[in-house]
């Protein structure tokens, strides 16, 4: 359906706002994100700017912010005071990432003094947040520094074979931690490489199989010194601080992604069978093991 009404909007039927709207009641998040996206394209209007502030509740309440985003960038482009009085209340979410959106937005446009980090001038209605609550608990933190000088190795199992990535503890810690316990779940079995580019990269880890999707929450970049070599594993990203379950293999030296995506690890055997991956290829399982390098 998203690419439906990519393509719909590409040709500009006179009814194209109205089908619009009416996607933004949808129950798929990224149905309802690409609707946003494009009502943003079109002229500001007075229905859509109704329907982009009923729409804001249903997507406050979704596990991925995608929707959330896309109908706050097009609230904004409405221009109206209702418009804006509908971002407000999003300073306030539990989200950092629609926070900060929100505010910078109301900054932008509003010239009001906003923080993302606790509701800023409190425009918001709610409380103000002293501090803000993270995904991760001390003890995540602490299983992720505990691989300090520990080889960890995931030996990814796929439809043309298996590869073995060493996992980069030291330069990634919460990456790889993050990466380590979504395969201990299982949660990359039978998932496809939905993205192949030649002489690029394979991408996959995206359970929905078409780029859009992820584990229901985000992690922060950790941006370090390791390089994209060919065989370089880095997080997908669709913003700073949004990976979440994709991540992908350079098939060659990438160096114009070097510092702007995380590196959490290298393929060390294999990268015939990473080569050989065409999109729909299916991850079978990944198994990851720990061993303290002596």
């Amino acid at each position: 359906m998203p690419d439906v009404l990519n393509a719909l909007a590409a040709h500009k039927p006179s009814d194209l706002a109205v089908v619009l709207r009416a996607q933004l009641k949808a129950s798929d998040v990224i149905v309802r994100a690409t609707a946003a996206v494009q009502l943003a394209e079109l002229p500001p209007d007075a229905d859509t700017s109704l329907a982009l502030a009923a729409a804001v509740p249903l997507a406050s309440r979704d596990e991925m912010n995608d929707a959330a985003l896309a109908i706050l960038d097009a609230l904004a482009k409405q221009k109206t005071a209702a418009a804006f009085d509908a971002i407000k209340p999003t300073i306030n979410s539990t989200d950092y990432l629609i926070r900060r959106r929100a505010s910078t937005l109301l900054q932008t446009a509003t010239n009001e003094s906003t923080n993302p980090n606790g509701g800023g001038n409190n425009n918001g209605g709610g409380a103000r947040r002293e501090f803000v609550a993270t995904r991760n608990r001390p003890a995540d933190y602490t299983r992720a520094l505990a691989r300090t000088g520990k080889r960890v190795l995931a030996v990814v199992n796929t439809d043309k074979g298996a590869f073995t990535i060493e996992l980069l503890p030291e330069a990634a810690p919460l990456n790889v931690d993050n990466f380590v316990q979504l395969a201990r779940r299982g949660f990359f079995n039978n998932v496809t490489f939905h993205r192949v580019v030649p002489n690029f990269v394979i991408q996959g880890g995206d359970p929905r199989g078409d780029g859009n999707g992820g584990p229901g929450y985000q992690i922060r970049c950790e941006i370090n010194q390791a390089s994209y070599a060919r065989g370089a594993v880095g997080m997908a990203l669709s913003g700073k601080d949004t990976g979440g379950s994709q991540w992908f293999v350079t098939h060659s030296p990438q160096p114009h992604l070097d510092g702007g995506y995380t590196v959490f690890g290298r393929v060390r055997e294999g990268m015939e069978v990473v080569d050989a991956i065409a999109r729909g290829d299916r991850i079978r399982s990944i198994s990851v093991t720990e061993t303290i390098q002596k």
